[in-house]
């Protein structure tokens, strides 16, 4: 099969890299890998080292080397503005606040990592590098390839793993940036001591390059700082505004072209100098993300992948000189930060973690690597296995780190899990600030007369968004988080909740072992109708159910307003649960509570629903006795869910099991 017209070529080339990177994206997902090792690893399989092989006529149709131009062209400018969005998402401001540990961790896994590369180089130079390229020109590079951390990677894998908010993901992140900028200003020397043709062009080059970045800094930035001042609401990024930072960008890539350091230094550059005060810049990102980071990013990685042949190792020694390369890489960033760490006061558990975040290299290492070839410096085949060790270096980060840091460790010590054994607990998850109003006033209502404390719980779920801002100061107008709202719901009914917000990648295990952790004496849950049928009693809640080993709420808001008359209906092997539930709510003064004995009433879901006129809310247990059963699949909407006209609070016991 061939393309009469580029074009057409140009977009079979961009729907085929997508459906294999996001198929890639879906089975690392299971592995626990971030979605950019399997972009990565989609690149490789689409070039000559896997499809190649495969599927050899499909390949030089689809790939051909005459029809690449296009496709390259493209994935340069998505990687211009993705530098761009990682010099954005850098603050400054916390790089200068995070103190001499961070400074020293930074510098160490940079300088620890240059050395050992810049012996690697050596030893490297006579065998892999090209012809005419000179032992330091070769090693300075080799050095500068063994420095870098992946920034917007290690944000990810932070996110994924519940770290963020911790003081060691504080830590981490900070450092990167940190390394992000020393390694890109390395990175910047070398390029020009490599292009250079002499030590007179190269210190040229190199003054030129700090003037460059003296003016982005003391200059654009203090101008743009002015300008956002005036301009700095949402409204105010028009078309023609973002115009402009396009215009600035590209002046800014252009230049560092010019002066021989790389277009992508000069977008990074301008990201970094643009301030972060203000929803106007938030909006931004916004806008760029899901171009850059789902359409464009994933063309860079196919095109690296296309220029790299893992076929090219083709003997044990080649295969060993691989192992070298990596084993240098690893060692270098493991101990150039787990050491200083260590002095610093970390514990061996923390330095060995920090250690390993650092060594995550992805797309910043494939940025690197792509540039080093581009100047000639690397052969395929050295490019082949620092590849190789990208991956190899990023795919081990998360599962040491969780090996490290066990996903129940880390939620006890982000939920600052304090003893309620003397005071009943009320665990309150929240999705959606819509249902707070209802589970406000319900909770206020639980927690009853005696003492009680209560956490308003809202779980992110991290999924394969591919979001470069999972951390960093919200736009001051953005709506707040729902576990906010929730508590403040509550606070308006005469409760006191706390608000805790925070990532999981498993909702349902994390609120039951959060529930355990607090010593939560009943978990609530809202009911939602689902987009499409009625509310049914399977799913998250019944895992939730039948896992917790405390009291479980499940509430249907009908209109609750007010908690005055409430109704318990006993005739499930949950009334024992029920009726602690009915008699916590009712001990608030002025709350009425009748009781409904349906045990020996064959139609009790009609006697319920006639009794229930007048009530605010009823109580009642969990099971098929009130035609309220909870299984995997059930396909008919239980009565009182869908007829019911007050508002419904279904128990769970923790000592009663749960057929499924």
């Amino acid at each position: 099969m061939t393309f009469a017209h580029p074009i057409a070529l140009l977009l079979a080339q961009i729907g085929c890299i997508l459906l294999v990177s996001r198929a890639f994206g879906i089975a690392f997902r299971y592995l626990g890998q971030p979605l950019v090792v399997a972009e990565i690893v989609a690149g490789i399989a689409l070039g000559p080292s896997l499809a190649g092989r495969l599927f050899p006529d499909a390949s030089a149709a689809l790939f051909p080397a005459s029809g690449m131009a296009a496709l390259g062209g493209v994935s340069q400018l998505g990687l211009v503005l993705f530098m761009f969005l990682v010099g954005l998402e850098l603050d400054l401001e916390v790089v200068r606040k995070r103190g001499r540990l961070a400074s020293a961790v930074s510098l160490s896994s940079i300088a620890l990592p240059f050395l050992m590369g810049l012996g690697l180089g050596y030893a490297l130079w006579a065998d892999f590098a090209p012809e005419g390229v000179g032992l330091w020109p070769f090693a300075l590079f080799i050095g500068a390839s063994m420095c870098v951390t992946a920034f917007p990677v290690l944000a990810r894998i932070l996110r994924e793993r519940g770290m963020l908010d911790t003081p060691l993901g504080a830590l981490a992140l900070t450092c990167a940036a940190i390394n992000d900028v020393a390694a890109w200003c390395l990175l910047a020397f070398v390029i020009a001591a490599v292009g250079a043709h002499g030590l007179l062009d190269a210190i040229t080059t190199t003054a030129l390059a700090l003037g460059f970045v003296a003016v982005m800094l003391g200059v654009v930035r203090p101008f743009l700082a002015r300008v956002q001042a005036r301009f700095g609401t949402v409204d105010d990024l028009s078309h023609t505004a973002v115009a402009v930072i396009f215009l600035f960008l590209l002046g800014s890539a252009l230049t560092a072209e010019l002066i021989g350091i790389h277009a992508l230094f000069g977008a990074f550059l301008f990201g970094a100098a643009v301030p972060r005060k203000g929803p106007a810049i938030h909006a931004l990102p916004a806008r760029l993300n899901d171009v850059v980071i789902v359409l464009l990013l994933p063309l860079f990685f196919a095109f690296t992948g296309l220029k790299t042949e893992i076929g090219l190792l083709d003997s044990p020694e080649l295969w060993g000189w691989c192992g070298a390369v990596s084993g240098v890489a690893i060692v270098g960033k493991l101990a150039g930060a787990a050491i200083p760490g260590r002095l610093g006061g970390l514990s061996l558990r923390e330095s060995a973690a920090l250690g390993v975040l650092m060594n995550t290299r992805g797309l910043m290492e494939l940025v690197i690597l792509a540039i080093g070839l581009e100047l000639g410096v690397l052969t395929p085949t050295l490019f082949a296995m620092l590849v190789l060790m990208a991956v190899a270096t990023t795919f081990i980060t998360s599962p040491v780190v969780r090996l490290l840091y066990p996903p129940r460790r880390l939620l006890a010590e982000r939920a600052a899990v304090e003893s309620t054994t003397s005071v009943f607990g009320l665990l309150v998850c929240i999705s959606h600030p819509d249902s707070a109003a209802g589970l406000g006033r319900i909770s206020a209502a639980m927690m009853g007369a005696g003492p009680a404390r209560g956490w308003a719980l809202r779980l992110i779920s991290v999924d394969d968004d591919p979001s470069l801002f999972p951390v960093g100061d919200a736009p001051p107008d953005e709506q707040e988080d729902p576990s906010q709202t929730l508590a403040r719901a509550a606070a308006e009914a005469g409760g006191t909740l706390e608000p805790l917000a925070l990532t999981s990648s498993d909702r349902t295990g994390d609120i039951v072992h959060l529930a355990a952790l607090k010593q939560a004496g009943a978990i609530l849950l809202g009911i939602h109708r689902p987009l499409v049928g009625e509310a049914r009693l399977g799913g998250p809640l019944l895992t939730i159910a039948s896992r917790a080993k405390t009291d479980v709420c499940m509430f249907r808001d009908n209109g609750l307003r007010q908690v005055r008359r409430v109704l318990l209906a006993l005739g499930s092997v949950h009334d024992e649960a029920a009726r602690r539930v009915a008699e916590r709510i009712a001990s608030s003064p002025g709350v009425e509570l009748a009781v409904l004995d349906g045990r020996r009433d064959a139609g009790r879901v009609e006697a319920l629903l006639a009794a229930s006129r007048g009530y605010d809310l009823v109580v009642v247990g969990v099971g098929a006795e009130w035609d309220l059963p909870m299984y995997v699949f059930d396909l008919r909407a239980p009565r009182l869910l869908t007829e019911l006209g007050a508002s419904l609070l279904i128990v769970h016991g923790a000592a009663v099991s749960t057929p499924s």
